[in-house]
């Protein structure tokens, strides 16, 4: 009941800072808003959103129709994850599915303390590769051993 009321607080936390960064739509606004820096992995992960023109609740909404996807949310560490096939990058971004034969989790986001993002990946089901893409940098796809990750 406690983690439920949790989530809910967090989900609460990212619709109301989802809407706070729609509604300033002035080029100006959006560019003082997006300036400011912040230790709050939660602010770093929507000013990456709102950079890269994307809906972050959008997405959140379909990784958690994921059953197997790990969506943590607070101060310290922005994490939206789900179990994939590392020889599928074109399917990667399909966060309501789990491919038959997974064996690679694909890092969708991560924001925040690496080191405790290294803590949570000791928690998480093993599997052989780390998928993942740059981003605004660049689109491609890349892969290294999960167990880099866990030690």
């Amino acid at each position: 009941m406690q983690e439920r009321r949790s989530f809910r607080k967090h989900f609460a936390f990212l619709i109301h800072c989802m809407r706070k960064l729609k509604t300033s739509c002035t080029k100006n606004a959006s560019r003082v808003m997006l300036s400011g820096m912040s230790s709050d992995a939660r602010m770093k992960a929507l000013r990456y959103y709102a950079r890269a023109g994307r809906n972050m609740a959008d997405e959140v909404i379909t990784l958690l129709q994921n059953p197997q996807a790990v969506f943590l949310f607070t101060p310290d560490l922005v994490v939206m994850m789900k179990p994939a096939d590392s020889t599928a990058p074109h399917r990667w971004e399909r966060l309501a599915e789990t491919p038959i034969g997974a064996d690679a989790w694909y890092i969708h986001l991560l924001a925040g303390d690496l080191r405790l993002a290294r803590k949570l990946a000791r928690l998480l089901p093993d599997y052989e590769w780390c998928c993942f893409q740059r981003g605004m940098r660049s689109a491609a796809p890349h892969r290294c051993r999960w167990a880099r990750m866990r030690h």
